[in-house]
């Protein structure tokens, strides 16, 4: 496989796309995806802490993100929904 980096405020990086060749055009995953790479994770890097990279603004958030779930009030998602807010 190749091993192509982007360059960035803490590169090289993989990008997501690189390491699972299973994207479709929109870069859109699921959450089982999103497991099943976990499960190839180190357990060093298991124990890092979540950082979320926003590619449009070159920022990466690495601190307040949490897992929550939508609530009945979305008229956008299902309820129960899981979303990574930060």
């Amino acid at each position: 496989m190749n091993d192509p980096r982007v360059k960035g405020a803490c590169a090289p990086c993989l990008p997501y796309a690189t390491i699972t060749e299973s994207l479709t055009d929109t870069a859109m995953i699921t959450y089982r995806e999103l497991l099943q790479q976990l499960q190839q994770f180190t357990d060093e890097q298991l124990d890092s802490n979540v950082t979320v990279y926003d590619e449009g603004i070159d920022e990466y958030f690495g601190q307040k993100v949490e897992l929550v779930f939508t609530t009945e009030e979305c008229d956008t998602l299902d309820p129960d929904h899981p979303i990574i807010r930060f």
